[in-house]
């Protein structure tokens, strides 16, 4: 990581260098949004703190506390904790999950836009993928899809390669426009 082998790198240059935004968070404190975010950061930095959140949008959540808000909302905060860490690797487990569409499409703006960070996100929704990643690793998890591959997201998006990762058909639709979907069969 960051060129030097894991083993050389104590648990404090670590945490400083990735940071893991898993699909469900488990809060153990009820704090607020904004609390949250500003106990997440290396050096307490509130304005930072509120640019995450309106990054994402959920500024208007600052104020309410996380226990309360839908998977939806605390699924933003946590992309928002995920950002205020400063970490150059953001390990993402499914960022969009509990999105609505226009908040899926801003997800991925935002995580387009990071160019000065790697971002890795495990994610389900074949179309969001194509539309916002670069590279695929499928993982063949099916009993009959043995094995893996990684390849540019065009390459990797075939229906046979996506049959034999979900064991359903695929297919792709496109309109005049040239816009592709893919729709499970």
């Amino acid at each position: 990581l960051a060129g030097q082998p894991l083993s050389e790198l104590g648990p404090e240059r670590l945490a400083a260098l990735r940071t893991l935004m898993p699909a469900q968070p488990r809060d153990r404190f009820n704090l607020s949004a904004l609390a949250l975010l500003e106990l997440s950061q290396p050096e307490p930095d509130g304005p930072s703190a509120h640019e995450a959140l309106r990054r994402v949008d959920a500024w208007a959540l600052r104020d309410r506390p996380v226990l309360d808000l839908s998977a939806g909302e605390r699924q933003r905060v946590s992309l928002a904790q995920a950002l205020v860490q400063g970490a150059t690797l953001l390990l993402l487990d499914e960022p969009v999950a509990f999105q609505d569409p226009g908040h899926q499409s801003l997800v991925g703006s935002v995580l387009s836009n990071l160019s000065d960070r790697v971002v890795v996100f495990c994610a389900h929704d074949v179309n969001w993928v194509a539309r916002c990643a670069t590279h695929v690793l499928g993982l063949g998890l099916q009993q009959q899809a043995q094995g893996w591959f990684f390849d540019t997201c065009e390459a990797a998006l075939q229906a046979e390669r996506l049959h034999h990762l979900y064991d359903c058909r695929w297919t792709q639709l496109r309109d005049a426009n040239g816009l592709r979907a893919w729709v499970a069969l």
